[in-house]
């Protein structure tokens, strides 16, 4: 495993003037047979009020139906890459997905996760108002099939 200092290295500041109008947020996502869920996900991020962002999913062995989901689930969206890996764990496929970030900010999503339409705008103003070196969270809501 690599040093924090050796990854943050690879990113410029969050607020470098060479980021406007770029995206700001790598989301990443890792999906083993999450034909039925991966959707979800990836229209909550093209429902986002803020738009400068990208997206990883990484397929963690999926059988090629569910891949081919995948691939359908993303539209064409350029802004999302698939990557394709053997089956090893949901820990691998984030490491994988934080490797190929590019981006000052990365979010770690399941694929069966829903964002609500600001996310991305309320996380990326607290990240603005702190300093580098931190680590923005927030809460969540679980929402069951009877709401």
């Amino acid at each position: 495993m690599r040093p924090v200092s050796d990854i943050a290295a690879r990113f410029p500041a969050h607020d470098d003037p060479s980021w406007a109008g770029r995206a700001q947020v790598t989301f990443i996502i890792p999906a083993f047979n999450a034909e039925r869920t991966i959707a979800r996900p990836l229209l909550s991020l093209a429902a986002q009020s803020v738009q400068a962002w990208r997206a990883v999913v990484v397929d963690d062995g999926s059988r090629r139906a569910e891949f081919e989901a995948t691939r359908q689930a993303a539209c064409g969206d350029s802004r999302v890459r698939i990557l394709r890996q053997d089956h090893r764990g949901q820990g691998a496929a984030r490491n994988r997905g934080l490797a190929a970030a590019t981006t000052p900010w990365v979010v770690f999503l399941d694929a069966d996760d829903d964002l609500a339409p600001d996310f991305l705008r309320h996380m990326l103003a607290m990240a603005r108002a702190a300093d580098e070196n931190t680590a923005v969270f927030c809460g969540c809501l679980r929402l069951t099939a009877e709401g």
